[in-house]
């Protein structure tokens, strides 16, 4: 296949910049200059059709130098994909090594990155590069190791995000098992739908979801999410019931609160879905 051809020989060159002791990103900003100009002599009428093939490259030379540089020293290279939304302003660099193990995928503005670091290493990694991030963004990384696609990875990482923006997390950087069940459901089409259609049906009474969203936050304390919404209890309990009332499940059920969560989740997914950004 021609593009796994041309994959190989970028993850090639990647690992052969590697022994120049250069940054990776002089040799990635060579090899964007090169493909734009042949992009733009050879598809002067269709730059978005070969967009992606030009990202793929780009991440190829990216792991194959990652790659050849775990080598030499003798150690094996995970790698993460992340997703910041909002998209946040250019990284602050904190010196060339810490710039060099993150990849900025698609657009400038996308919010998407590779990074050459596990999960862990990751998040430390993006809290130095967007000093404020966790105050500011909702950021999901997901491990990658061993693809060099990582389609499943990004799109983890992009539902993560969502996911946690939705469910009115604070600001900060999450990984799959903060959201762990939240994303089995989406996982399933069916399941998906399924939520969807019973959480659909409370979405436009604003203070039924701000109190499901409060509810979720206590893990179903309604003292403490009374407290939380100014709210007596009796208040609290009344609106319980009618969110019971509308959709058939129980909020003070806790299988029954999971199943909100999930919805939230899916109805986020969805909407994101929509909007054609390719969250599925």
């Amino acid at each position: 296949m021609v593009t796994t051809r041309f994959t190989d020989v970028a993850l090639e060159a990647g690992e052969a910049f590697a022994e120049s002791g250069r940054s990776v990103h002089t040799g990635l900003a060579q090899l964007r200059f090169l493909l734009t100009r042949i992009v733009h002599e050879q598809f002067p009428a269709g730059l978005s059709l070969v967009g992606d093939l030009v990202d793929e490259l780009l991440q190829a030379f990216f792991l194959g130098f990652h790659l050849q540089s775990a080598h030499r020293l003798g150690t094996r290279l995970t790698t993460s994909y992340a997703e910041i939304t909002p998209p946040p302003r250019s990284a602050q660099s904190r010196g060339v090594a810490a710039a060099d193990k993150v990849l900025s995928i698609g657009t400038s503005s996308s919010g998407r990155l590779l990074i050459a670091a596990d999960v862990e290493a990751s998040k430390r990694l993006l809290a130095e590069l967007h000093p404020g991030l966790e105050e500011s963004h909702w950021t999901g990384v997901a491990d990658s190791t061993g693809s060099t696609s990582g389609d499943g990875a990004q799109e983890q990482a992009r539902r993560i995000a969502v996911i946690t923006q939705a469910l009115a997390y604070p600001p900060g950087i999450y990984e799959r098992r903060n959201v762990f069940l939240e994303l089995l459901a989406v996982q399933d089409g069916e399941a998906e739908s399924s939520l969807v259609s019973v959480v659909s049906k409370v979405l436009h009474h604003d203070v039924l979801v701000r109190t499901l969203e409060v509810l979720f936050h206590t893990n179903g304390n309604r003292n403490e999410a009374a407290r939380r919404l100014f709210v007596h209890r009796s208040t609290l309990d009344y609106r319980m019931n009618r969110i019971s009332q509308l959709t058939g499940w129980d909020p003070a059920n806790a299988p029954d609160l999971m199943l909100f969560r999930a919805g939230f989740a899916a109805i986020a997914v969805s909407r994101h879905r929509d909007r054609g950004l390719n969250i599925a």
